[in-house]
């Protein structure tokens, strides 16, 4: 009995260990429209990843992985204008990269031309979420326009 528990000890031990080692990000896709009858709609995308670790910047200098929104909308509608917070700058050796190290939200704002006044929206993010290496990611989310 005593060897069972001290092998399921390690085993648990051991994958808290492994979890640790690799950050994680999540993301969260909410809107709303302008005014209830206006085709104006605002969304955000809060960012949030595991203590210690960070993602690139869509520019984010000479190393690291480039973050990156591509929107997928209904037939007809359109993106005004995408807001991103400034990202930090850190010294890396002799050159600067830029990067997210803590919650962030992103802005953007959609009008919806032509017919349809609803449907899914899709966010596709694409990251390299970083500590001493760069792990690339991707999410996808959704929001129901009603």
């Amino acid at each position: 009995m005593r060897r069972t528990g001290a092998a399921l000890l390690l085993v648990t031990g051991l994958s808290g260990s492994a979890a640790a080692q690799r950050g994680s990000l999540t993301a969260t896709l909410a809107g709303h429209r302008k005014t209830p009858a206006s085709d104006t709609l605002a969304l955000r995308i809060s960012v949030a990843m595991t203590p210690g670790w960070h993602i690139g910047a869509t520019r984010p200098g000479s190393s690291g992985l480039p973050t990156e929104l591509t929107w997928r909308l209904p037939p007809g509608w359109r993106l005004v204008a995408t807001r991103w917070p400034a990202p930090t700058a850190t010294v890396v050796g002799r050159d600067s990269v830029f990067e997210y190290r803590g919650p962030f939200t992103i802005e953007t704002t959609i009008v919806m031309d032509g017919p349809r006044r609803s449907g899914p929206i899709q966010a596709v993010v694409s990251y390299g979420i970083c500590r001493e290496v760069c792990i690339p990611g991707r999410l996808t989310l959704t929001y129901d326009v009603r």
